[in-house]
């Protein structure tokens, strides 16, 4: 962990599943580090034991040679780091997920700030999973109980007005706003949790480009407009100008999911990422479409209408078929009966346009998909 720990499981008595963290040299500097630490670890604990923040269930004072010791800090131990999911599964991550893990993540800030403490250090790797994968904000060894500060420190790219303050501190005492700061790399935060083909962190040389390559994105994903506008508010230049951490809450809140998560017709766990074409069926997972294919490598077919596979793509949809907007007509005619969504009838007809997906029913020619909403 950093630079200056390491972290060991432990236990504690009949307490199992413990994190212990430690320094790696002891010092009488250091250990006044750690102690600083778990001041405000405590603090943090004490006052938001009811939100997504790491505990500190305890401080152990170990001795070793020449009458010296050094502070442990004890807290539950966790699945993973936000960062090794992320590392591992953007590349099939629901858009869903990705609010979910900022609306936790948003929300233990906004009670941060409320208390004026500041992190000064918010990134993947400060954020820990558990076994339901909800988030969990750690390491308060960069924390402070003012909102405005003057030490230079957190992970690079830093805020603009660390930057400044940094060029500037041989002119005398120069100030900056923790707290806006915290949002400025929570919105680094929020670009790296974005849904994308492979993992990625926005770097220093990307920042100049960031609107640019964010539209590109929102032209294609249109629900991610509004998480989109997020991001770009907390990398704003003027510290003021940064939305406050119970207004991105709020923001949070109101973006509804999608579409119901769809899991995998196979392995029936994990959310369907592949589409197939030119059935355009998205009916597997990235794992299974793989072991489907290894299995039949001459002639892959989808497994729900037994096309011949010619292309596989992912996307961020949740709709099992895409209906070409040229055949949307007869369909509609040929299929005017009933339409089938969540256990509701109505009736198709000429005022459907792509959208929900639902099921078409016929005595003679049975069940098939499309994915259509109502003007």
């Amino acid at each position: 962990m950093g630079g200056f720990f390491t972290v060991h499981t432990a236990q504690w008595g009949t307490e199992t599943n413990l994190a212990v963290k430690k320094l790696i040299h002891s010092s009488a500097e250091t250990n006044q580090m750690v102690a600083l630490e778990a001041h405000y670890h405590r603090i943090v604990t004490r006052l938001c034991s009811d939100g997504h923040i790491v505990p500190l269930l305890h401080v152990y004072e170990n001795n070793i040679a020449n009458n010296q010791s050094e502070l442990w800090l004890i807290m539950p131990r966790y699945s993973m780091s936000l960062r090794d999911y992320l590392i591992k599964n953007i590349h099939q991550m629901h858009f869903s997920r990705t609010v979910s893990f900022a609306l936790s993540i948003a929300t233990s800030l906004a009670k941060l700030h409320h208390l004026e403490i500041v992190h000064r250090d918010i990134k993947s790797s400060n954020i820990m999973l558990d076994d339901n994968e909800q988030c969990y904000i750690i390491d308060f060894g960069t924390a402070k109980s003012a909102l405005y500060n003057k030490t230079i420190l957190g992970t690079f790219p830093l805020p603009p007005e660390i930057v400044a303050a940094y060029l500037q501190q041989h002119t005398g005492f120069v100030t900056y706003d923790g707290a806006a700061a915290d949002i400025y790399s929570f919105g680094l935060l929020l670009y790296e949790m974005l849904p994308k083909s492979s993992y990625q962190q926005l770097d220093i040389n990307a920042l100049p480009n960031v609107k640019q390559l964010l539209l590109a994105q929102a032209q294609s994903k249109a629900h991610l407009q509004v998480y989109i506008d997020q991001i770009l508010a907390c990398l704003g230049p003027i510290p003021a100008k940064r939305p406050r951490a119970d207004d991105l809450v709020v923001i949070f809140q109101s973006i509804p999911p999608t579409i119901e998560i769809k899991l995998c017709m196979s392995c029936e766990e994990r959310e369907r990422t592949v589409r197939f074409l030119p059935c355009q069926h998205k009916v597997m997972c990235e794992q299974c479409w793989q072991q489907w294919r290894t299995l039949n490598n001459t002639k892959v077919e989808c497994i729900l209408c037994k096309t011949i596979v010619t292309i596989h793509t992912q996307d961020n949809y949740d709709a099992t078929f895409f209906v070409q907007s040229n055949k949307m007509m007869s369909l509609s005619m040929r299929y005017k009966k009933s339409y089938v969504s969540r256990g509701k009838g109505y009736e198709c007809g000429y005022g459907w346009r792509l959208g929900l997906i639902g099921e078409c029913r016929d005595d003679k020619l049975g069940v098939f998909f499309m994915q259509i909403h109502w003007n």
